[in-house]
């Protein structure tokens, strides 16, 4: 084969989705260098069977240090072809710094400034608004002494949260759902004077999560999935448990107008609140980047980070719509829920029976699911040191016999036994 149909690759950003985006081009011939900040722990894709090197880089909120050594590294390795961030740290760090950026190799990612105008939450309201998309009212605050006026507002239940992604507040959480004044009133005083927040109607519904691939505001590729539990009991935090569903013709246009709005080129996740019998929903964000259930369209053949890079060497642009992919279909991040539902035991109130409830969910999630978020058969190493790392060595021998049970009854296993 060409070089051009074996690129190098220069993966930035080393979490559990980097490890899809590794197997999924390893395993199309791509060489690949993983790059990995110097203080991270755990690590997912450089463990990989597919990664041929690796890179540690100062970490991402390190600017002045990172990009100078990113720039410096492509200097250096000039057989690198493409650069393909992963995350949301690399890809806010690169779009604050798009100008410095060289045009070769090329970065696969959407072009900084739509990043920067997706992280906004303001502002990707108020287009969405614009666009006839259905968004829950809002309010924006800068100081701490606003929120309760703007709460007032809007009215409960309502969110409470930043009004820049991917930024967090209070202890981690993306999120912070208040019912009432009882609510409100436990967490307000330990916000900082200084907070740039949003304030919003509450709006029920199952997230959605719709994957694209877009080209100058086209979208090209896509892929919907519903999330069926998360992190946290409340539905905010992050996905855990997913089933791939049939596309809603409501959402595949409503991103398609925010796509064509944004000119957007590249992947993306737009997502949304959905209640599937009145049809109602309503706008969160779009994530710029492959999104951390990335696992999901893989498994069900959906090759998102192969259709990129083939998007990005072809200067022709794919006819048609590609959304075909099986329906119904889960996957399951064992590793992240147990250590999820160990927070819950330790730190929420509740009787025996609640706890063992939670713990159930778990079990129940593991059972019924197709696939797992990292674990492979024909790449084990990855899981089996994140397992051992988080001290659950434990979890992996149940979750390894599991595996075993399930194996002789999933297609997709067959063909991976076959590719190892």
């Amino acid at each position: 084969m060409s070089r051009a149909s074996q690129p190098t690759v220069l993966i930035v950003g080393d979490y559990k989705e980097s490890l899809i985006v590794v197997r999924s081009l390893g395993r199309a011939g791509c060489k690949l260098i993983v790059g990995k900040a110097a203080s991270q722990e755990p690590t997912f894709a450089e463990h990989s069977r597919y990664t041929n090197g690796v890179w540690k880089h100062p970490d991402f909120d390190r600017e002045v240090h990172f990009v100078p050594a990113l720039l410096n590294l492509l200097r250096s390795r000039a057989d690198v072809d493409y650069v393909i961030p992963v995350g949301d740290a690399p890809v806010s760090c690169l779009a604050r710094h798009w100008s410095e950026l060289p045009a070769t190799p090329p970065f696969l990612m959407a072009p900084g400034d739509v990043v920067m105008r997706c992280h906004d939450k303001i502002q990707m309201y108020d287009c969405a608004m614009k666009l006839g998309i259905p968004t829950a009212a809002h309010a924006s605050i800068r100081r701490r002494h606003e929120l309760r006026e703007a709460v007032r507002r809007i009215g409960f239940p309502c969110v409470i949260k930043p009004a820049n992604s991917p930024r967090e507040f209070l202890q981690k959480e993306k999120a912070v759902i208040c019912n009432s004044v009882a609510d409100f009133s436990k967490w307000q005083g330990r916000l900082p004077q200084v907070c740039f927040l949003v304030v919003q109607k509450f709006a029920a519904g199952h997230r959605r999560n719709c994957h694209f691939i877009a080209r100058d505001g086209r979208i090209l590729a896509y892929f919907e999935q519903k999330v069926l539990r998360t992190d946290r009991l409340d539905g905010t935090g992050n996905g855990m448990y997913s089933t791939s569903v049939y596309p809603a013709p409501e959402l595949f246009h409503y991103s398609a107008r925010l796509v064509e709005d944004l000119q957007y080129s590249g992947v993306g996740t737009a997502q949304f609140l959905f209640q599937e019998d009145t049809r109602e929903a309503h706008f969160l964000e779009i994530n710029p980047r492959f999104d951390a259930t990335i696992a999901l369209p893989y498994q069900c053949g959906f090759d998102i980070p192969l259709m990129m890079l083939q998007m990005g060497s072809s200067p022709e642009v794919p006819r048609g719509i590609q959304q075909n992919y099986p329906k119904g279909k889960r996957v399951h991040s064992f590793t992240e829920d147990a250590l999820a539902i160990k927070r819950l035991i330790l730190h929420q109130s509740g009787t025996l029976r609640t706890k063992l409830g939670w713990v159930m969910l778990v079990v129940e999630a593991w059972w019924n699911s197709d696939y797992h978020m990292t674990f492979d058969w024909s790449d084990p190493m990855p899981s089996l040191r994140l397992w051992g790392k988080t001290g659950t060595v434990a979890a992996s021998g149940l979750i390894s016999k599991a595996f075993l049970l399930l194996h002789s009854r999933s297609p997709l296993a067959q063909s991976s036994r076959k590719d190892s």
